[in-house]
């Protein structure tokens, strides 16, 4: 049995699983990622098609950046609730117990023990 004491993960440890997936992760990502993608192939089709409207590149320029920008703000603004909510939270704090045995993965804390 593998046994771990005190563990106390950081809100950054406690965000959602990115690495590891492969190109499920991708395949999961994808309805989100059609909307990103789309509007570079719109920007895209304008510079190629319409290169002497120097008007329309540029408001499909700051249209790119304006989305690119806005996702940032977003992303900073998710981990920030993400980091509060861990804080606010009565169990944030405590340390856990880790046990791997023959029964599985248990977790507990001072007040509880995962079933087996």
């Amino acid at each position: 049995m593998i046994e771990i004491e005190g563990v106390r993960p950081t809100p950054k440890e406690l965000r959602p699983l990115t690495r590891g997936w492969g190109a499920v992760h991708w395949v999961a990502c994808l309805p989100m990622l059609l909307p990103i993608l789309g509007l570079i192939a719109m920007d895209l089709s304008v510079f190629h098609l319409r290169p002497e409207d120097g008007a329309l590149q540029a408001i499909a320029t700051a249209v790119l950046i304006g989305v690119a920008l806005l996702w940032g703000i977003t992303q900073a603004w998710t981990q920030r609730v993400m980091i509060a909510a861990h804080r606010s939270a009565p169990g944030a704090a405590l340390p856990s117990h880790w046990a791997i045995g023959d029964v599985g993965v248990r977790f507990s804390a001072d007040r509880f023990w995962s079933s087996e």
